[in-house]
């Protein structure tokens, strides 16, 4: 797959436009472009201006639990503590991983584990709300009792996006180890040859039929129409990646190439996560816009690795394989 789409890969013109789509469109959606009641806590936010409103920014004035510049976060409506009308305040689903803007009871959002402030003890929080609370505690309210002018998000764009940046470390499953790969000790030009055919052809069915449109395109094309329900098209794009990693690591791998190729598998398997974030979009759009920039990196990441297994087959006099 990553062989046979090089034509496709972004330049560098085409990667500044990528990382301009994740900052631009960050900013969009964490204030609320799209439903009705984004957009009215957005105009509370950000019309609002003077001190007395800026104080009661944080407050909580429907007593949901979330404050008012929460709510503008999350989209939800600061003057009704249940937004969705499932019976349930805002806060409290929050809380219980559910979406506040969609009837539960089945309204699930994406969890991870975080620490609470002030506590010893880990419960599980959505990633988005974790991040929300540190960009408007951080800078969000700051900006407000300055009497900055919200107008212009471009006065605080910089530091929201590198808070999204840092968080990316959330992306990290468990490595894969030497346990996890099929060692072969036969370290012949013959067996090389034999296993970059293999593994080439491998890539090859796996990914065949798969779009040459990479899934980050797939990603910014869902933003820019604001219809998410398209990530579907990523799946098969996720199905050959599980599909991949898993015969991979069956292959016998001759001993002296084993490093090189546990790092492959390992990129395989972030970007198998990092994708799945993306698609997964609905439930955790922090979470997926994060994935994004993790996305180019490792595109890049697995070129230079793919290079160097190239050039290793090239100065042992192997062809290298083609589908």
């Amino acid at each position: 797959m990553f062989e046979k789409s090089k034509e496709h890969l972004p330049g560098r013109r085409r990667k500044f436009f990528w990382y301009g789509i994740f900052a631009c469109l960050s900013l969009i959606f964490l204030f609320g472009r799209g439903a009705l009641k984004a957009q009215q806590a957005k105009n509370v936010f950000i019309e609002d201006s003077d001190a007395e409103t800026r104080a009661q920014l944080n407050q909580d004035n429907d007593n949901d639990g979330l404050r008012d510049w929460e709510e503008v976060l999350f989209r939800s409506d600061p003057h009704n503590p249940d937004t969705d009308g499932d019976g349930t305040k805002d806060n409290d689903e929050i809380i219980s991983n559910r979406n506040p803007l969609v009837a539960g009871p089945d309204d699930r959002l994406a969890t991870t584990t975080l620490l609470t402030r002030g506590s010893s003890a880990y419960y599980p929080i959505n990633f988005t709300k974790a991040l929300a609370q540190s960009i408007g505690e951080k800078y969000i309210l700051p900006a407000l009792y300055s009497g900055q002018n919200l107008h212009d998000l471009r006065n605080v764009r910089e530091k929201i996006v590198g808070e999204l940046l840092k968080a990316a470390t959330i992306l990290a499953p468990d490595p894969l180890t030497k346990n996890d790969l099929a060692i072969d000790e036969d370290n012949s030009k013959q067996a090389i040859a034999r296993y970059a055919h293999e593994s080439e052809k491998i890539i090859y069915k796996t990914f065949a039929g798969v779009s040459s449109k990479l899934p980050i395109e797939f990603f910014g094309e869902a933003l820019q129409k604001e219809e998410l329900t398209t990530l579907t098209e990523i799946d098969p794009y996720i199905t050959a990646l599980e599909s991949a990693i898993i015969q991979l690591k069956t292959l016998a791998t001759p001993s002296s190439l084993q490093n090189l190729r546990l790092e492959y598998l390992n990129l395989l398997s972030r970007t198998h996560l990092a994708v799945t974030k993306m698609r997964n979009a609905e439930e955790d759009f922090v979470g997926a816009l994060i994935a994004t920039r993790e996305y180019a990196e490792l595109h890049q990441q697995l070129i230079s690795n793919l290079k160097e297994f190239n050039h290793i087959l090239s100065r042992a006099g192997i062809p290298i394989p083609q589908p």
